[in-house]
């Protein structure tokens, strides 16, 4: 089971990975995401993503990304501070961003420490949040 948190904080379940790739599609429909062809998985803690709730692995030249989200059973419920999201969906469409992103997230360019990576990584984080409540508003 997957759980998600709903905007309301009630708990929605997947029952199944089939289900979060439906919501996958759903989001690459709605970010114009289309022509890229998006593996997404359920990792557990010891598969090694960095202690991190999702990643994203990409390939511009072919158009390829495969995206790995935590699975929940390795996340404290409620989280702690500092811990993964418990948000599929939040975590899903965050990583997604990073598609439209890619000419500006590259490593050799831009490290994880550095000023410009922070600055993308904390826009890509505003939209997530702004695109994810506007999405859960127009469902209530």
């Amino acid at each position: 089971m997957i759980r998600k948190r709903k905007a309301d904080n009630a708990t929605k379940i997947f029952y199944n990975l089939e289900q979060l790739k439906k919501l996958c599609a759903e989001w690459q429909t709605r970010l114009k995401l289309q022509d890229w062809t998006i593996d997404v998985k359920l990792v557990r803690y010891y598969e090694d993503i960095e202690g991190l709730a999702g990643q994203i692995e990409w390939w511009e030249h072919t158009r390829e990304a495969v995206i790995r989200l935590l699975d929940p059973h390795d996340i404290p419920e409620p989280p702690r501070h500092g811990t993964a999201s418990t948000d599929l969906e939040t975590v899903l469409v965050h990583e997604l961003l990073h598609l439209h992103f890619a000419c500006c997230t590259n490593a050799k360019a831009h490290p994880p420490d550095s000023p410009s990576r922070i600055m993308i990584e904390q826009s890509i984080n505003a939209i997530t949040m702004g695109l994810i409540n506007l999405k859960r508003e127009s469902n209530n």
